[in-house]
């Protein structure tokens, strides 16, 4: 059985989509810890808190999801209206998005307003880990309109998708969704003032993945969240190291030419191999 001690893919693993709900769960709260401490004041980073979404008048529409689980969500603490940031503010060093233009259907809510139940916090940035319960589906159905919410809601939205198998969940458009960002993993984040443009980032396993740009209020600068650093410190602690076996072929199966690409880098890594039994 052949396993690495640290992940042989510079970027995301494809093994790793195998476990995707332990994995999903250790990125959210590294997101969330890292992200607090890059928030300036009067921000709070929240993991999966229930947000009621106010909106116009709805009181019978059973399809019409009112509460709603952001993996990790950017509050206001002290906010009395809606402040988001801007695109291109920050000059901190990184990764940079390629933007592009997003097909806007006409708006039918002209605003919502996004708190929790036990005071009023406006909702600055909501951040998703796209997870297999959101490509079944009523999983699509219901991710649709937490979608539309949010935005509509004026919240900043990154979606990060990092299982290959399964629909086209991002909010932008797969037909424009920029090809040399396009596979086999996707980033695409939608700032609430610019709705008609969206920024994707480039990831694959044959690369580390990105630090992107999380905005925030019109006021602040973006701050970065460095995706390698966290999928790293998951595979660590989560011993997979010790775990997966590389022999295997991984779920979804890769393409030829994938195939092709991860044997050279497991190649180039040092396989990690068991100590032999001792005999007494």
């Amino acid at each position: 059985m052949r396993t690495f001690a640290t992940s042989p893919f510079p970027g995301m693993s494809p093994w790793l989509e195998r476990h995707w709900s332990d994995i999903h769960s250790a990125l959210t709260l590294y997101a969330r810890d890292v992200i607090d401490q890059a928030l300036p004041p009067g921000l709070q980073a929240r993991v999966e808190e229930y947000l009621a979404v106010d909106g116009p008048d709805e009181e019978d529409d059973d399809d019409v999801p009112r509460r709603f689980v952001p993996d990790v969500t950017i509050y206001d603490t002290r906010a009395s209206g809606v402040y988001l940031s801007p695109r291109g503010v920050a000059v901190m060093e990184g990764s940079e998005p390629v933007v592009f233009p997003r097909r806007v259907e006409p708006m039918t809510l002209r605003y919502i307003k996004i708190i929790d139940s036990r005071e009023h916090r406006q909702v600055i940035t909501a951040i998703e880990f796209v997870g297999p319960a959101n490509k079944t589906p009523k999983g699509v159905v219901r991710f649709r309109k937490k979608q539309d919410h949010l935005l509509h809601g004026m919240v900043n939205l990154v979606e990060i998708d990092f299982l290959r198998q399964g629909e086209w969940l991002l909010t932008a458009d797969q037909d424009t969704y920029p090809s040399q960002v396009a596979t086999p993993y996707r980033i695409c984040v939608t700032r609430s003032l610019e709705p008609d443009h969206s920024e994707a980032y480039h990831a694959s396993f044959a690369s580390p993945l990105p630090s992107i740009r999380i905005p925030l209020r019109y006021q602040d600068d973006d701050i970065r969240l460095p995706l390698q650093d966290l999928l790293n410190e998951a595979y660590r602690k989560g011993r997979y190291g010790d775990s997966i076996n590389y022999d295997l072929p991984p779920a979804p199966p890769l393409s030829e030419s994938e195939q092709q690409v991860a044997a050279i880098l497991m190649a180039a890594s040092i396989p990690q191999t068991s100590a032999p039994n001792q005999k007494s």
